[in-house]
């Protein structure tokens, strides 16, 4: 997708209201093709002195930026000139990922880390869940709908406070858990900041009229005094849907994409939209009945005189009257209909609005080792939707008083689908039309600490805890099996017309329309729509509670210099109770999976320690051979203990 990013930054309007209150507008800069990224040993800034700099990959303060790992930073500067309006698209780009895929609102039809409208990152090809998240060196815990809430949703983040990503594309788990094994990101907020900010900026694509673009508002203030800090920020972003009908590319989807064949429409000799072959495609039969073998005439494209596949032709009179045969042996699959119009309303990047407030403050106590004590408050609610495209199988028993009297003696099937111990006369295959999903996550996460000087010299501690709740409502339109089975079980309402056969018992039931024309077009009584067709609606609440404390310091002195170290010491416990509607969970959704309560919670204890000893220094070919240790001990609930260690060297 060709943005106006990717030229003059013209269109990216950022604004500041500081203390002149003046707005400012960015200036015609050119953007890089990529973020800036800086490896661990990018120079210091001479002029200010460096002290306390904690590298991610490590948990040990040093005084320079070497680092046993390799790491990446991106800073707030970068992002923007780049043109990224949040976090998440600075964390998903190439520079940062290496250009492999990540989850994010392009996936709304699979099942994935969060559910639908989540954005997790994976680093080295691995699974979200495989990467750790932090923000201030402390973890974000998972968010998101449905019971696969493993990975943190970078949705969360509070843009308008970072100051900088830091990106760890090494194994981590020695270091920071078994969640690290692909890699860490940490977020760094302006925890200086002082001031007042307004932000605005819009990103908007030069085709389809700005299709796709996303706008984002902040306003972030900080005061400082002689013994205390804060700062906070509220923020808005918005994210337009992006829809098949907005690209060119997106359109007409051919099976040519998929295997290298041309698959060809017999009725307009060209490359046929969303086609259905033998190889497997993304197109789906429309527009069609399905009976048994019958003697009629073939429709364009189609051989013989025996089908089992028809579509409606008010033109035929003879054979199937009103039916030309599109199915059948040796037919190709493709000669039926498998596009209409409404197949370009589904989402190709699903619409979402982030509202996010933050805030963070410390308090210098003069007491308890220069002890500070800081607390962060971060609220994040997200809502996203996305728009599918359904086809529904209608089977219409063998004797049923809606099946037209020319196709009455048809046996499709066997006894299956939604006839009740009756066999299939005829399946119509009818393009339904446009279904609606949403989520609504609510994400809450609150950091208490207190850290200072140990009270052996020059050793520090840091000790916080943090709670996580992610609470989420999610909905989707389903076709009710109940409904559906009721609905074509009809007779004679003495009127000309159908009702329910149940409709005593069930005084909502609403008849299936009659097989005709129309109904396999897909043109179908509203009233029978809202009967059949229905939103289910379930709940997912995720809770993380995290007690953590570490100590760092000199060991120890060697020839080349001291030997540091860190040991600590954390307890995490992980909550989850996903409720599906009733409907998915007594497997009444037509054509879709029961979906299952998934309910339990599990706690890990752990201990862990690394050490850094410099073995040589300023030697003739050796500037620096430093030697890096890790170790962590596990003690899961779940599954029992283990042990996991990880040995570096730092040679320059």
């Amino acid at each position: 997708m060709r943005t106006r990013k990717n030229t003059l930054l013209s269109s990216t309007i950022v604004g500041g209201l500081a203390a002149s209150i003046s707005v400012l507008a960015a200036s015609g800069a050119l953007a890089q093709d990529a973020a800036v990224v800086q490896d661990g040993t990018a120079a210091q800034d001479g002029s200010a002195q460096v002290e306390d700099i904690v590298v991610i990959g490590s948990r040990i303060r040093r005084d320079n930026y070497n680092a046993p790992s390799p790491t990446q930073v991106v800073t707030r500067e970068e992002a923007t000139l780049q043109g990224f309006a949040s976090t998440t698209e600075a964390l998903q780009s190439t520079a940062v990922t290496g250009g492999t895929s990540q989850i994010n609102n392009a996936y709304g039809g699979y099942v994935t880390d969060g559910g639908p409208g989540a954005n997790t990152i994976g680093l080295r090809g691995m699974s979200p869940s495989r990467t750790l998240v932090l923000l201030n060196g402390r973890r974000v815990s998972p968010a998101g709908s449905r019971g696969s809430v493993g990975a943190a949703d970078l949705n969360v983040l509070p843009t308008a406070m970072i100051d900088r990503v830091e990106v760890l594309r090494d194994g981590a788990s020695s270091v920071y858990g078994s969640d690290a094994v692909a890699g860490v990101v940490n977020i760094q907020t302006r925890q200086n900041f002082e001031g007042l900010v307004f932000e605005g900026q819009r990103n908007e694509p030069l085709e389809a009229n700005g299709a796709g673009g996303s706008t984002r508002l902040s306003l972030t203030a900080g005061v400082r005094g002689d013994r205390w800090r804060a700062a906070g920020s509220i923020e808005r972003y918005e994210r337009d849907e992006l829809t098949l009908r907005d690209r060119e590319f997106t359109r007409c989807q051919t099976d040519g994409f998929r295997n290298g064949q041309d698959y060809i429409d017999p009725l307009t000799g060209q490359s046929k939209c969303y086609p259905v072959t033998t190889t497997g495609s993304n197109g789906v039969t429309i527009n069609t009945i399905a009976t048994g073998a019958t003697t009629g005439v073939a429709a364009p494209g189609a051989t013989g005189t025996t089908f089992n596949r028809w579509r409606p032709n008010s033109a035929v009179t003879t054979g199937l009257v009103g039916f030309e045969g599109v199915g059948g042996p040796g037919n190709d699959l493709n000669v039926r209909d498998t596009f209409e119009d409404r197949m370009l309303n589904e989402s190709l990047i699903s619409p979402v609005e982030i509202t996010t407030l933050y805030g963070e403050a410390g308090y210098q106590l003069n007491a308890l080792g220069n002890a500070e004590i800081y607390g962060e408050a971060l609220f994040n609610q997200r809502k996203s939707s996305q728009t599918g495209y359904r086809q529904l199988a209608l089977d219409y028993a063998v004797g049923s008083p809606l099946i037209p009297a020319n196709l009455q003696g048809s046996v499709a099937f066997g006894d299956q689908g939604l006839n009740q111990g009756q066999d299939v006369g005829v399946r119509a295959f009818i393009g339904y039309g446009n279904d609606h999903s949403e989520q609504e996550v609510d994400f809450g996460r609150y950091v208490a600490g207190i850290k200072g000087d140990f009270f052996v010299p020059e050793w520090r501690y840091d000790a916080y805890v943090s709670y996580s709740r992610s609470k989420s409502t999610y909905t989707s339109e389903q076709f009710l099996t109940d409904n559906l089975i009721a609905s074509l079980d009809v007779v004679s309402d003495g009127a000309g017309g159908f009702q329910c056969a149940a409709l005593a018992s069930n005084p909502g039931c609403v008849a299936a329309p009659a097989l005709t024309t129309q109904t396999i077009g897909g043109v179908l009584p509203q009233d029978w729509k809202d009967y059949v067709f229905r939103p289910v609606t379930g709940t997912t609440e995720f809770i993380e509670k995290v007690a953590s404390i570490g100590i760092d310091g000199p060991l120890f002195s060697l020839p080349a210099g001291r030997v540091m170290g860190f040991f600590g010491a954390e307890w995490r416990e992980s909550e989850i109770d996903d409720t599906p509607g009733l409907d998915s969970q007594l497997g009444n959704t037509y054509n879709y999976s029961t979906s299952a309560i998934t309910r339990g919670s599990d706690s890990v204890k752990e201990v862990f320690g690394e050490i850094e000893a410099p073995l040589l220094v300023d030697l003739p070919g050796v500037r620096e051979l430093t030697l890096n240790g890790s170790a962590r001990y596990t003690d899961y609930d779940s599954y029992g203990d283990d042990t996991t260690y990880k040995v570096g060297l730092v040679y320059r």
